[in-house]
């Protein structure tokens, strides 16, 4: 196996690490912790931010729908190696789910309700789509 190849199937078990560019293999984030921007595809302006807003909400709804934590898991994976429309189309699962309860929301989940749209919303301008 040459490096490319090895390199290939370590992205393939941590893409979070690398670029997300499908074809680079760029090490975004080590081991350790450290971050090296990948230099033929940076985050756009206000990217970094934006994501960490996602995620700070998507938090926020498993901490008030635990139920929800299957759906979110893969929610935020997306999300956190920027397939943003494929984090957008697994919310959109975890929302059609939870909006069809047959009861009244609690007050917890009317909580976990808002910060479910806050996320789409976040993640709907981070893909470049509309809300």
């Amino acid at each position: 196996m040459n490096t490319a190849q090895s390199v290939r199937l370590l992205k393939e078990q941590h893409p979070e690490r690398y670029c997300s560019d499908p074809r680079c293999l760029w090490m975004v984030r080590s081991r350790t912790g450290d971050v090296t921007p990948c230099r033929k595809h940076p985050e756009r302006e206000g990217e970094i931010l934006a994501r960490g807003l996602a995620l700070d909400n998507l938090s926020l709804v498993r901490q008030h729908a635990p139920e929800l934590a299957t759906g979110l898991d893969a929610v935020v994976n997306a999300v956190r190696v920027r397939s943003y429309r494929t984090g957008l189309a697994a919310l959109d699962l975890v929302s059609a789910y939870f909006s069809n309860q047959e009861r009244p929301f609690t007050d917890d989940e009317s909580i976990a309700s808002r910060h479910l749209k806050a996320a789409r919303e976040q993640i709907a301008r981070l893909s470049g789509g509309s809300k």
